[in-house]
């Protein structure tokens, strides 16, 4: 199964493991762009990791523009993933008050 999260990032998975993998852009063109750089045993940590992931690597900065951020990054998370995986809050992704948790929860919801 390969899932694309971003031109950047994307999930793969084999008969034992779920990978997050990087693309490069290479001269050689005999090397695929794409470099696993993360494993995990379950489907759930991969997406909890890539979200944080993404997180981590945003621009944004005070807390409007960090939650605006972590919106996004939820939504495009939650609309990237085939149906049969649909997040159920993002507590997977990051740890906000609870009003805020119930309010992007609502948002992702909608948004599927």
């Amino acid at each position: 199964m390969i899932i694309e999260i971003s031109p950047k990032y994307r999930i793969t998975s084999d008969s034992r493991q779920w990978r997050i993998e990087q693309h490069f852009n290479r001269k050689d063109p005999n090397v695929s762009p794409w470099e696993a750089f993360a494993f995990f045993p379950r489907f759930e940590q991969a997406v909890e990791s890539i979200g944080n992931r993404l997180i981590r690597e945003s621009t944004a900065e005070g807390l409007a523009e960090c939650t605006k951020a972590i919106k996004d990054i939820a939504t495009a998370l939650s609309l990237a993933l085939p149906a049969e995986y649909k997040l159920l809050s993002i507590e997977h992704i990051v740890e906000l008050e609870k009003p805020e948790q119930n309010k992007l929860t609502e948002e992702l919801n909608n948004a599927v």
